[in-house]
């Protein structure tokens, strides 16, 4: 009769981190070294730009982006703005760039974009509405679109020690709204949702117990 195991293996590049059960993850770990040249780093703190953080006892991990946002904020001349409460406004509306209208750096306006999303994707979801809205005018960005995005990294600016947390309970609770027509150049609407699992969160401060 077969034995089901946990494992689970995550590479990026020559990055790898392995999770699952105890005598699995060393079984693993064992054969690897058979086969590669490789480096134990232990429990992991950093892996591609992540830091990590966990608690056993609670059964909570979390996860931030926090050199990197300091890294973007800089790379922009943004580290010094002054921050907001919100990423938007929330009566924005936005078109696509009309004729006479006044240009952004499309380049620029691509990279700042670019930059967002990787965070986004990374370790804070709170930015993905702006972060694809945003997106839409990458090509031929105007003026109006390019304050709205440095408005997004004054958000940042306010929110370095965001992290997303998981973990806890299994519990699962869905949230959704809708925006009807909001679209000025389609009209076509707008349907958000946002599925928590146990305490999946964005928090602000850190209450986990780091491993020893």
């Amino acid at each position: 009769m077969s034995k089901t195991v946990n494992l689970a293996i995550l590479v990026i590049v020559d990055d790898m981190a392995i999770a699952g059960d105890g005598d699995v993850v060393e079984a693993a770990i064992n054969y690897l070294e058979k086969v590669f040249k490789i480096k134990k780093l232990g429990n992991i703190g950093t892996f591609v730009g992540l830091n990590c953080e966990r608690d056993r006892e609670r059964r909570l991990k979390a996860v931030n982006h926090h050199r990197y946002t300091k890294a973007i904020l800089k790379r922009f001349n943004l580290d010094n703005t002054r921050p907001v409460a919100q990423p938007i406004e929330v009566s924005a509306k936005f078109h696509k760039a009309s004729d006479g209208e006044e240009k952004a750096d499309p380049a620029n306006y691509q990279s700042m974009i670019g930059s967002i999303m990787f965070l986004m994707l990374g370790s804070r979801p709170d930015l993905a509405y702006v972060c694809g809205l945003l997106a839409r005018y990458s090509k031929d960005p105007t003026v109006a679109h390019a304050k709205a995005l440095q408005r997004v990294f004054r958000y940042i600016q306010g929110t370095q020690d965001f992290r997303l947390q998981l973990g806890g309970n299994e519990d699962l609770i869905g949230f959704s709204d809708s925006a009807f027509a909001d679209d000025v150049d389609s009209a076509r609407s707008t349907a958000g949702y946002i599925y928590r699992l146990g305490v999946g969160a964005i928090v602000s401060e850190s209450s986990l117990k780091q491993d020893a």
